[in-house]
């Protein structure tokens, strides 16, 4: 009886044990993909870039507001001219994660090293971004990072240039 009560408990625990899905990962297309749009962004290949992004992704960067990826690569082609320098240091350190709901998100952290025109100042800046995807396609994309290095550097040259013109006056 001991025996058959024994045998019975072990069956009960083994079927209760359930194998547990794997919710995070550091290789999937979804990888692959964001590390490929990292490398146009960092070529300034904004168009070719575009094409990961479904039409009515949600884009927030910096903001609470969303923007059109339309709208992203429009600022982002007219703030690259404000750059000498544009580069990704080391990697993004990319992370894929499928939540309980079944959303697929890839999070990147990645240090953005860059050099404003007209300055020899070299900007580093860690930056956090999130990439949610749905077939195949980015339909919402958060980065968040601190501006106001750049913002203090873009000062200092407008300063300079200033200085510059009324010397030259």
């Amino acid at each position: 009886m001991k025996k058959l009560i024994l045998l019975g408990l072990t069956v009960i625990l083994f079927a209760s044990c359930k194998q547990t899905e794997q919710r995070y990962f550091d290789e999937s297309a979804e990888i692959d993909t964001v590390k490929q749009l990292y490398q146009l962004v960092e070529e300034g290949n904004y168009d070719e870039a575009r094409t990961f992004y479904n039409d009515t992704a949600k884009v927030f960067v910096n903001s609470s507001k969303a923007i059109s990826p339309d709208e992203m690569t429009a600022a982002n082609k007219k703030s690259r001219a404000d750059f000498a320098m544009f580069t990704f240091k080391d990697s993004i350190y990319p992370e894929m994660v499928i939540t309980k709901s079944g959303s697929t998100w890839v999070n990147t952290w990645p240090t953005w090293v860059g050099k404003v025109k007209g300055s020899d100042t070299e900007i580093t800046l860690p930056l956090h971004l999130s990439f949610q995807f749905k077939d195949g396609k980015i339909v919402r994309y958060e980065g968040f990072w601190d501006n106001l290095p750049i913002y203090l550097e873009m000062q200092k040259v407008a300063a300079k240039i200033e200085s510059d013109d009324s010397e030259g006056e």
